[in-house]
């Protein structure tokens, strides 16, 4: 069974982000935010979804241009804390949950994020991108209903045709949303709101608890503080990165990774951790750095904040943990925080067993060469002025970070996917996801019989072959490619992934990850170029 596309958890999740949700009122269903009059609830017919929008708009009052807020929180059994910060249309906020940190914030229009190990990564260009460069969104239903149970409340739905997406409910005496339900395919989190407070004429709820069904996922949050006084310009810059994760030996800018190259085209890294020798996969489609759960328990690491996981193949339990150090040749990483998963133990043997994933943290920490046609990795340290090659036939991949993972635009017979992954650790080539495939069927209409069978993280799943006729990244074409549409409905089913560009197309190239400046460059090996040359 070939390994396809295991990814570590995003560190990040919508529900741990919920107090900035319900702040900036409009990021998931931004027409409930509004108030109106008390007596509008004695309304005998429902109202339709403009009036309703109008009146929870005119509840919530004016939105602060400046505000500091503080809250306190309970998620995955650990005590945390958030500082969120606001000034126009800059803001930050940094995080603390038990032993970790990490911030998120928009500065001048550049998003930026800074992880658990404490690196500091923009998220794409200043400003987002045009329109051009962005597939339509998907189409959703708008509904509006009255219930009297669990609540009296008039209920605005947004789904799409999987009837994923939110819902509000709305309060007909105060025009408050009192629950928000965010239906995905695996699970629907409910979010439960009250103690409703006014700070400068700005009302919002300072209490809410969320659940999804699994109990450790359960999250309960109260704002201890709000001010809405001027804001300090500093407190919302870009932080520079707290430390560098990998260190590079005294003299050297650049070094050569222990590696070596697995048939499925796949780098498996030699690591070095509690004395022990461990295969890990480059991958960046892992949003972190990943550890099989069985090694973290053999090498008796405290293990926090468990957390049911439905993103990838199937669902399972991750810990976050602490690894005191990890050496890989010349490089060394001191106190890292990796994530845990369950059968990341992919072997052949003889070759490799590999037991964890090196993804963002360790990736996003310098500028990676993947020479594919020699089977070398080499790291260029963040002080090194070494800059890719560029020649006529080199394509430059603008990507963006925001989950952790490389996200690009591809282009499909002539539909534009925006959320394709560039997967050093996938499967294959192509592999489709259902926020693609169900938006474009029409490009999938003569299956290829196969009996191929691919797990991931969290268990197997199934997938149909199709020939594409023409798949375009950055400004390469490739013709008649076969690809891997994921069959299994609740396997890689976010509403925000397109799918993953493989290390079947990117063996075809020398691939420079460089985050730093969120970008991928691809440039032809010599035996690409020989084959072009023969065509």
């Amino acid at each position: 069974m070939k390994i396809a596309e295991m990814r570590a958890v995003v560190q990040t999740s919508e529900r741990k982000t919920a107090p900035v949700t319900q702040r900036l009122a409009a990021l998931l269903i931004g027409f409930f935010f509004s108030c109106g009059a008390a007596q509008a609830a004695a309304v005998a017919t429902v109202p339709d979804a403009a009036t309703i929008t109008a009146n929870v708009e005119k509840a919530a009052g004016q939105a602060l241009a400046t505000e500091t807020q503080v809250t306190s929180f309970t998620a995955n059994g650990l005590q945390g804390s958030e500082v969120y910060r606001v000034s126009g249309d800059d803001w930050r906020e940094t995080t603390r949950h038990g032993p970790f940190e990490y911030a998120t914030g928009e500065v001048n229009g550049q998003s930026w994020l800074q992880n658990e190990n404490g690196e500091t990564v923009l998220d794409g260009p200043a400003g987002g991108r045009p329109a051009t460069d962005q597939a339509a969104p998907d189409p959703t239903t708008v509904n509006v209903q009255r219930i009297s149970s669990p609540h009296d409340a008039f209920v605005l739905s947004a789904l799409n045709v999987r009837g994923n997406g939110t819902k509000g409910y709305v309060d007909p005496l105060t025009w408050h949303i009192v629950r928000r339900d965010f239906v995905a395919a695996t699970e629907t989190t409910t979010c439960l709101y009250d103690d409703f407070r006014s700070t400068a004429g700005s009302v919002q709820a300072w209490h809410w608890t969320c659940r999804d069904g699994q109990p450790v996922d359960d999250e309960e949050y109260r704002i201890v503080s709000d001010d809405p006084g001027p804001v300090d310009p500093k407190t919302l810059a870009i932080p520079p990165s707290r430390r560098n994760l990998v260190q590079f030996p005294a003299g050297k800018t650049s070094v050569m990774l222990p590696v070596k190259l697995a048939d499925d085209n796949k780098f498996i890294v030699r690591v070095n951790v509690g004395g022990r020798g461990l295969d890990f996969i480059l991958d960046s489609g892992a949003s972190g750095i990943a550890l099989d759960e069985s090694v973290v328990r053999q090498l008796g690491l405290t293990r926090y904040a468990p957390e049911s996981n439905a993103e990838n193949a199937g669902r399972y339990t991750s810990e976050t943990a602490i690894v005191p150090q990890m050496r890989l040749g010349e490089l060394t990483m001191h106190d890292v925080v990796v994530q845990t998963a369950p059968n990341l133990d992919e072997e052949v043997p003889g070759q490799y067993k590999t037991v964890g994933l090196l993804g963002f943290d360790f990736i996003g920490s310098m500028l990676l060469k993947l020479d594919y046609e020699n089977q070398t990795v080499t790291g260029y340290s963040a002080d090194s002025s070494f800059v890719p090659p560029v020649d006529a036939a080199t394509s430059v991949l603008d990507v963006r970070l925001g989950d952790g993972t490389p996200k690009t635009n591809v282009t499909i017979a002539g539909a534009l996917g925006d959320q394709f992954t560039v997967d050093t650790g996938g499967a294959e080539g192509v592999m489709l996801f259902d926020n693609f495939t169900r938006r474009h069927a029409d490009l999938l209409v003569h299956p290829i019989p196969t009996d191929l069978g691919f797990s991931g993280v969290g268990g197997d799943f199934d997938v149909q072959t199709y020939t594409l006729p023409d798949v375009l990244l950055g400004n390469i074409h490739f013709r008649d490619i076969d690809a891997f549409a994921v069959t299994t409905k609740t396997a890689y089913a976010d509403d925000d992934d397109d799918g993953t560009i493989g290390p079947a197309f990117l063996s075809l190239f020398d691939v420079y990850l460089d985050y730093g400046n969120s970008k991928i460059d691809l440039i032809p090996s010599a035996h690409t170029r020989r084959l072009m040359s023969e065509k």
